[in-house]
């Protein structure tokens, strides 16, 4: 596999977004979903009835909101994206939606990036809020928080004032107690 430019990488990413619809209904968000799921499976070996059933998880899950669902998409798509279910990949080996979603963002996978495109677009149309810089809501104090884990490797590349760009979806919150549920 070969290393691409971070141009490269963001034209790849780019071409493939721009070639996909936006979805404006919920069956076309389901659709985007069940596309990616399925492709990540028969590209990770996991089995069809696997991804069957992951698929079906994500949707009982969602559905279990309906009424909100009715009134505003972005549910959905707020529900899938922080879904707990865990498809099984192999032996032993799960991942949350989330975080599929961000391997193939980060991947740049030209067989898993156009179906992944479809949910990136319903996310940033349904959930991501564009305001003018001067209406911005900044965290108190410029600080926000993510929990997580991270590689004893990297931790001094991370220090105090650094700006930094991920090539992914990267769940903050301004509330400190809420990032390290």
């Amino acid at each position: 596999m070969s290393i691409m430019s971070d141009a490269d990488a963001f034209a790849t990413f780019a071409r493939a977004y721009e070639a996909t619809d936006t979805p404006e209904f919920p069956h076309q968000l389901a659709r985007s979903l069940q596309l990616i799921v399925f492709a990540a499976c028969r590209k990770y070996g996991a089995s069809e009835d696997a991804a069957r059933a992951f698929f079906k998880g994500l949707q009982a899950q969602a559905f279990q909101h309906k009424e909100e669902l009715l009134e505003n998409m972005a549910v959905s798509a707020a529900l899938i994206w922080t879904s707990d279910i865990k498809l099984r990949l192999g032996a032993g080996n799960t991942i949350e939606f989330c975080s599929l979603l961000n391997r193939i963002l980060r991947e740049r996978d030209p067989d898993l990036l156009p179906p992944g495109c479809g949910v990136v677009r319903g996310i940033n149309l349904l959930c991501v809020t564009r305001r003018e810089p001067s209406n911005m809501r900044y965290p108190p104090g410029g600080k926000s928080h993510r929990g997580g884990a991270l590689p004893a490797q990297h931790l001094s590349f991370f220090t105090e004032g650094l700006k930094f760009r991920v090539p992914m979806f990267l769940a903050t919150s301004f509330e400190e107690e809420v990032a390290y549920r």
